[in-house]
């Protein structure tokens, strides 16, 4: 008659080490996947803040200014370990409402500024517009974008090195991301 044998104390140790490195592996793909599936949130924005302002100068022949600074950001970012974590679009800025920006959803994971100014000059364009649009107020009237996305939910400040930050402007096309958590 045979005895029948069980797992030895070895063999379930490596089993469990197997496991826990496929877990590890697999909890920082799906982080990397979340962020950068919450940061093309941020192109569909920019879409759409383009749209509305050329169509704004369209009509009035200049781009509208809808935030106080570039750290005017709607909707706030949350308090320090809050994030990420879905926001409400809901503005009560009516110059957000005027230009008619509509997230692809209700719920938006960053939050925005949009700046705009005359040719020639900065208004309230601070230090990361400015160094974007050349260093040197633009001759044409002008109109920039910044993101903020805390995508790791690592607590942090405003624009410390664990929020994504993303930057575009009438001017070009591109979206310079700095500090991205990817």
């Amino acid at each position: 008659m045979r005895r029948s044998r069980g797992f030895t104390l070895i063999e379930l140790m490596v089993v469990v080490a197997i496991i826990v490195v496929l877990s590890v592996i697999a909890v920082g793909a799906y982080r990397r996947f979340t962020a950068r599936a919450r940061a093309t949130e941020v192109h569909a924005m920019f879409a759409d803040i383009r749209a509305k302002q050329e169509s704004y100068r369209a009509e009035f022949s200049t781009y509208l200014n809808v935030s106080a600074a570039e750290t005017d950001l709607y909707p706030p970012l949350g308090s320090a370990g809050s994030e990420p974590r879905p926001k409400t679009w809901a503005p009560t800025n009516m110059n957000w409402n005027h230009l008619g920006i509509r997230p692809p959803s209700r719920q938006v994971y960053c939050s925005y500024a949009v700046l705009a100014g005359p040719a020639g000059q900065w208004n309230t364009a601070g230090a990361y517009v400015r160094p974007f649009l050349g260093g040197t107020p633009p001759p044409v009237p002008w109109w920039a974008a910044v993101a903020m996305c805390d995508l790791d939910g690592v607590p942090g400040t405003l624009y410390d090195q664990t929020n994504a930050r993303f930057t575009t402007s009438s001017l070009t096309t591109a979206v310079r991301e700095d500090t991205p958590v990817r």
